[in-house]
């Protein structure tokens, strides 16, 4: 009977007492740490497993499809071809433009897949930002083309013995006009079908062939201007590849699938 009295009088002082306990909560610095450590160790997690930015290049490389490749050496390999074959070098030369601006058309198919199919959801969802996606599309084309140009130019000028301004002029200054129709088509707020950009190319190239096939006007073009052309077409490239890269992309993917990429 004792306990059970001690035990009533224990329960009734803390019934009595119970007001006087407040319910604990934590802190809002508390709960900001909280949340910090666990986005902290979740970022480590991906990290482990995220792969750099090389590699994705590298694997850019690998999925991409091929055709555009072999199409670009197999047209440079008759355009070596032709070099040695041909009795009217000079003309011959100035002919490349046209080749230059199929050189640059046979990667707009791959360049234009992701928009015709409308996988830009996917790539949006991706590891790495839209602008990651586009960046190492066009470092893995460039690392390409510029290895199998160099081997070409190599040839052009040490086994053909062309001129490398005469190389410059009438091969890789038409490359550059194609690739910067190529990006500012590309970063359109509106969609431009791939086969209009692919005319626009031909035309600008067979109008620049028809400049350089006029000797009063093409040995009228003197170095200094070579080189303004040059740098303004360097300037008007990046200007564009810039414009792919930055918003005026995602705007072009929002207006095409419809959908809207806040």
């Amino acid at each position: 009977m004792k306990k059970i009295d001690k035990y009533d009088k224990k329960m009734e002082k803390i019934l009595r007492n119970i007001g006087e306990f407040e319910e604990k909560k934590p802190s809002n610095e508390a709960i900001d740490k909280l949340v910090f450590k666990a986005k902290e160790f979740i970022n480590s997690e991906e990290n482990e497993n995220r792969i750099g930015f090389i590699e994705f290049i590298a694997l850019q490389i690998q999925i991409m499809k091929k055709e555009w490749l072999f199409a670009q050496m197999l047209l440079l390999f008759f355009a070596g071809y032709w070099l040695s074959i041909s009795k009217e070098i000079v003309y011959m030369q100035r002919g490349l433009s046209v080749l230059a601006a199929l050189f640059v058309i046979f990667i707009i198919p791959e360049l234009w897949k992701n928009i015709e199919n409308k996988s830009m959801e996917i790539e949006k969802s991706s590891l790495f930002d839209l602008r990651g996606v586009y960046a190492a599309k066009l470092i893995a084309f460039g690392l390409i083309d510029t290895g199998i140009l160099t081997v070409f130019c190599i040839y052009a000028v040490e086994i053909q013995k062309i001129l490398v301004v005469d190389l410059l002029g009438q091969f890789v200054f038409p490359i550059m006009i194609s690739s910067i129709i190529c990006m500012m088509a590309f970063s359109r707020k509106r969609y431009l079908n791939q086969f209009v950009t692919m005319i626009i190319c031909l035309a600008a190239n067979m109008g620049w062939m028809l400049i350089i096939l006029n000797d009063n006007l093409y040995l009228k073009i003197t170095p200094i201007v070579w080189i303004l052309i040059f740098i303004m077409c360097a300037l008007l490239l990046f200007y564009f590849i810039q414009k792919v890269l930055h918003d005026n992309t995602e705007y072009l993917e929002g207006k095409f699938n419809e959908l809207s990429f806040e």
